[in-house]
């Protein structure tokens, strides 16, 4: 679960004396983000770690832009114009 993640990076953490400043949950469903949130910050501040935000779950957040996979070409460029170097592909759009 992710409270045994955050858990078990907070003990690696102190055994190897470093301070967490905060923490930034990824990927969090929007259907029980407010929920997690709530959840979380109070978990995390029983260690005095404060919850700095929570990122939703977006499907693109995965998917490639063009952008990506021009790097990816090693600098080719491919006709899309800005407007578009930006967006976001699933697999599927592309194949």
């Amino acid at each position: 679960s992710t409270f045994d993640e955050l858990e078990l990076n907070r003990i690696y953490c102190q055994h190897h004396n470093v301070s967490v400043a905060g923490v930034i949950v990824n990927k969090v469903k929007m259907e029980k983000y407010d929920e997690i949130k709530s959840y979380l910050e109070r978990a995390l501040m029983r260690n005095n770690i404060p919850l700095l935000g929570c990122i939703p779950d977006r499907p693109f957040l995965g998917c490639p832009a063009l952008a990506d996979l021009e790097r990816l070409f090693d600098g080719s460029y491919f006709v899309s114009g800005k407007a578009h170097a930006l967006r976001h592909y699933t697999m599927s759009d592309i194949n």
